[in-house]
């Protein structure tokens, strides 16, 4: 009987302690999803002038599929073809 009397309060103890990190990390998680959520709402994409038709391209650095980047300054003077595509098991 004595043993048991002093196992009752432990067992309530680390049940308490349990539920406080389960609260803690639910915490935790609704704070990231916030914070992605608002960041994904906050961000506006980088939007310059339209272009018509004969404008001249605006400068821009892009990386090529070789893994060097490219800019449309460097390449000035020479025939440039901008072609692009959605990478493998995207959904663009």
């Amino acid at each position: 009987m004595g043993r048991a009397f002093h196992v009752r309060p432990l067992l309530l103890n680390l049940k308490v302690a349990k539920e406080e990190l389960m609260m803690k990390k639910a915490l935790w998680v609704m704070s990231l999803a916030g914070a992605i959520v608002g960041g994904l709402l906050l961000a506006k994409p980088a939007v310059g002038p339209e272009l018509k038709a004969g404008d001249p391209a605006p400068d821009f650095n892009l990386p090529g599929s070789d893994g060097k980047t490219y800019s449309l300054a460097g390449l000035k003077g020479k025939p440039v073809v901008l072609a692009w595509f959605p990478k493998a098991f995207t959904s663009g």
